[in-house]
Order: C-alpha cells, then sequence, then structure tokens
C-alpha cells in the first residue's frame, strides 16, 4: 500500500482500477460466478480505502469525528 500512495499518477491510476472493478463486480453480483472474485474485489477495495483515509488525513481532513469521541 505504501508504494501506491506515494506517487501521485500511481495511486490516481490504481483508485481509478479500483472503481472500475468494484462497477464491474456490482454489474456482475446476480450472477453466482461473481463470488469467485468477491475475496480480490474486496482486498483491493480495503486497499483503496486506506489509501483514501491516509491521504484525507493527511490533508487536512475532517476530524469532527475524532474531536467527538474525545
Amino acid at each position: 500500500m505504501e508504494a501506491l500512495i506515494s506517487p501521485d499518477p500511481l495511486r490516481k491510476e490504481f483508485l481509478a482500477h479500483e472503481r472500475l472493478v468494484r462497477t464491474l463486480f456490482r454489474a456482475i453480483k446476480p450472477d453466482p460466478a461473481a463470488l469467485q472474485f468477491l475475496s480480490l474485489v474486496s482486498c483491493i477495495g480495503i486497499i483503496a480505502d486506506e489509501i483514501r483515509l491516509r491521504i484525507s488525513c493527511g490533508n487536512g481532513g475532517d476530524v469532527s469525528a475524532v474531536l467527538v469521541g474525545s
């Protein structure tokens, strides 16, 4: 994941691919054959979510949820 965050073009390309994978997975989801891709799509999604979280925290992201919990 660290290798995907640093260079902006690489990160943007990965996140674009993740969106495409997620969209295609949703499109085939009614088909039982989609289950064979579930773990792969989930892993890619988890990595993308973590990248988005780290990027938003590094750029003055919304900290209201943290403040409320304090």
